[in-house]
C-alpha cells in the first residue's frame, strides 16, 4: 500500500472538486471522538465496537468537509448525491483506569491518541419530494460510505505514571468509514445536522499497542459530528482554482 500515492490522489480530487464551483458545500464540524480499541472498555477481551465506549474516556475532534453535489433532477432541485472530500483532527482516550473491568484496572494502561485523517465519500441524502431548491425547513436524512487513510500518534502509559517502553509509536494506515446523518435545512442554502461516523481501521496499532489484546480486531474510533454547512456562490471554486494557480505557477 502506498500511503503517499493515495494522499495525492485525494489532494488532486479534491482541488478539481473546488474548480468546479456550482453546488459545492462546504461543511465545518466538531464534536466528541470515542477510540474502539484494546485499552479501556469493560470487557477483558477487547470487542472494538461500540460496546467498548467508556463515556469517561470521551475526546473531541473538528474537521471539514467540501462537498461536490449531483443527482439534481432539474436546475431547481437540490443534490441528492455528494462526493465528499473530508479531514478531521482527533483526539482519541482510553484509560484502563477508568473501566469496571478488574483485569483492565489492574493492568493499567491509558493512552492519549492524536489522529489526522482524510476521507472520500459517497453521500446519499434523502430530500422529500417535488423540494425546489428555494424550499425552506426540512429534514435531511442521510447515509455515507468510503475510504481514507489516517495518521495516528499515540502517547501510552503504564500505570498511570510510567511510560510505556513498548509504545509501537506514529503510524498510517488505510480506513473505511462509514454512518448515518439527519441535516436540517435553513433556508436557501445553510444547513444544520448531526454525523454518527463510524471509522473501520485496517490496523491494530492506533492506540500505541499491539500484545494487550486481540491482534485481529483492529482499533476503530467513532465521532459525533455536529455540522454546519453552507453552498458556495457559483465560480467561488473557480476563483480559488486560479488563485492556486496564481500562487504556484508550476501548479
Amino acid at each position: 500500500m502506498n500511503l503517499e500515492k493515495i494522499i495525492k490522489s485525494l489532494s488532486f480530487c479534491l482541488i478539481f472538486t473546488l474548480a468546479q464551483g456550482q453546488n459545492l458545500r462546504v461543511r465545518p464540524n466538531i464534536g466528541p471522538s470515542a477510540l474502539l480499541g484494546d485499552l479501556g472498555g469493560n470487557f477483558e477481551q477487547a470487542k472494538n465496537n461500540i460496546l467498548d465506549y467508556d463515556l469517561k474516556s470521551t475526546g473531541v475532534h473538528a474537521g471539514v468537509d467540501f462537498m461536490f453535489g449531483f443527482g439534481q433532477k432539474s436546475r431547481f432541485s437540490q443534490p441528492n448525491n455528494y462526493l465528499v472530500f473530508g479531514t478531521n483532527f482527533s483526539l482519541l482516550r482510553a484509560s484502563d483506569l477508568e473501566s469496571e473491568n478488574e483485569f483492565k484496572i489492574d493492568r493499567g494502561f491509558e493512552c492519549n491518541v492524536i489522529c489526522v485523517e482524510a476521507n472520500v465519500l459517497f453521500e446519499k441524502q434523502f430530500s422529500p419530494q417535488n423540494l425546489r431548491s428555494n424550499s425552506k425547513n426540512y429534514f435531511i436524512p442521510s447515509i455515507f460510505f468510503g475510504t481514507g487513510v489516517n495518521y495516528s500518534s499515540p502517547s501510552v502509559k503504564e500505570k498511570g505514571n510510567t511510560t510505556y517502553t513498548e509504545n509501537i509509536g506514529s503510524t498510517a494506515s488505510l480506513q473505511f468509514p462509514f454512518g448515518i446523518g439527519l441535516a436540517y435545512q435553513l433556508g436557501n442554502k445553510q444547513r444544520v445536522g448531526l454525523q454518527l461516523y463510524s471509522v473501520k481501521s485496517t490496523s491494530d496499532l492506533v492506540d500505541g499497542v499491539s500484545n494487550q489484546g486481540n491482534p485481529n480486531n483492529f482499533d476503530n474510533h467513532i465521532l459525533l459530528k455536529i455540522n454546519y454547512s453552507a453552498i458556495l456562490e457559483k465560480g467561488s471554486g473557480r476563483s480559488f482554482f486560479h488563485f492556486i494557480k496564481s500562487a504556484c505557477p508550476k501548479f
